[in-house]
C-alpha cells in the first residue's frame, strides 16, 4: 500500500496534468469557434458556384466536357485513383486519427487498379510511411490554419494530373462535423457525376432555358469546376480541422474529469491514512502511558 507522501505526489502530479487539459480545452475551443467562422464566411460562395454548375448540367445535359469524362474505357484494374487523405498534426483528440486512417487504409486496400495517396498531417504522414505505403511529397502540409491558398494549389495540382490523364478517379477522405460527434467521410471530387450533382444542388423551379451562357456551356464549366474542386478541398480541411478541435476539447474535458474524480478518490485515501496514522500514534502513546504507571 502507498504511504502518504506517494500519495501527495501522485496528488501533486495530477494537479499539474489538469493544469495541461485544461489549458489545451481552452486552446481547442477558441480554434475551434475561429475555424467555424471561416467555413461560415466561405460557404454561400462555393454553394452558389456548385449550383450554377448543376443549372448547367440540367439545362445542357448535352455537354461534353473532360471534367464529366468518367473514361470507361478503364476497368478497375486499369484505373489510376488519387486519395486525398486529412489527418492531424498530434494526437490527444480522441478516436480522430483512428477513423480516417482505418476508412483510408481500407480504401487503399480494397482499390484493384494503382494508387496514389496524398496526405494532409503529420500524423497521417507518420502511419503510411511506417507501414509501408507510399505517400506522395507534394501534400505534406501541416493540418494547422487551413487557407484557401492551400486548397488551390492542392487543386491545381490534381486537376492538372486528372487532365493530363495521369489519374482517373479523385477522392478526398476527410473528417465531417456533426454536432458533436465527427464521422469519417469519403467524396469523389473529379470526374464530375452529373446526377449527385443535380440531386444535390439544383431548384427544379427555376428555369435558365431563355439565358443566354457566353461564351459556352463548355466555357463556363471550365471556369466553374476548378473553383468549385478548391471549395470541396477547403470546406474538407477546415470541417477536419473543426473536427479535431471538437474531438480534442471532448478528450481534455474527459481527461479533467477523470483527474478530478482521481483526486478525489486520492484524497478521502490520504485523509483515511493520515487519520490511521494519528491513531496509531495516540495508540501507541497510551499504551506506554499505561506501561509506566504500572512500573
Amino acid at each position: 500500500m502507498a504511504n502518504t507522501r506517494e500519495i501527495k505526489e501522485r496528488i501533486s502530479s495530477i494537479k499539474d496534468t489538469m493544469k495541461i487539459t485544461n489549458a489545451m480545452y481552452m486552446i481547442s475551443t477558441n480554434k475551434l469557434r475561429k475555424a467555424k467562422a471561416a467555413l461560415e464566411k466561405t460557404e454561400p460562395y462555393f454553394y452558389t458556384m456548385q449550383s450554377a454548375i448543376a443549372y448547367i448540367m440540367k439545362h445542357f445535359p448535352e455537354i461534353k466536357h473532360p471534367f464529366f469524362d468518367a473514361r470507361p474505357e478503364h476497368d478497375l484494374t486499369q484505373r489510376r485513383t488519387g486519395f486525398i487523405v486529412v489527418t492531424a498534426d498530434k494526437g490527444l483528440a480522441g478516436a480522430y486519427n483512428h477513423n480516417i486512417i482505418k476508412l483510408a487504409t481500407e480504401m487503399l486496400d480494397a482499390n484493384k487498379g494503382e494508387s496514389s495517396l496524398y496526405v494532409v498531417g503529420q500524423v497521417g504522414m507518420r502511419h503510411f510511411e511506417k507501414h509501408g505505403y507510399s505517400v506522395d511529397e507534394h501534400f505534406m502540409y501541416t493540418a494547422q490554419n487551413p487557407s484557401l491558398g492551400r486548397a488551390r494549389r492542392i487543386s491545381e495540382f490534381l486537376i492538372g494530373k486528372y487532365i493530363n490523364k495521369e489519374l482517373d478517379d479523385i477522392y478526398i477522405l476527410y473528417t465531417r462535423m456533426d454536432k458533436n460527434t465527427a464521422e469519417p467521410e469519403i467524396r469523389q471530387l473529379l470526374p464530375i457525376v452529373p446526377e449527385s450533382y443535380m440531386r444535390r444542388r439544383t431548384n427544379i423551379d427555376i428555369h435558365l432555358d431563355d439565358i443566354p451562357m457566353l461564351p459556352s456551356p463548355e466555357a463556363m464549366v471550365t471556369s466553374l469546376v476548378p473553383s468549385c474542386v478548391t471549395g470541396f478541398i477547403y470546406g474538407a480541411l477546415i470541417e477536419s480541422y473543426c473536427s479535431e478541435q471538437n474531438m480534442r476539447v471532448m478528450a481534455m474535458q474527459n481527461a479533467t474529469d477523470s483527474a478530478k474524480e482521481m483526486l478525489n478518490n486520492l484524497s478521502i485515501e490520504y485523509n483515511r491514512m493520515r487519520q490511521a496514522a494519528i491513531t496509531q500514534e495516540i495508540t501507541e502513546i497510551s499504551a506506554g502511558a499505561r506501561a509506566q504507571r504500572k512500573k
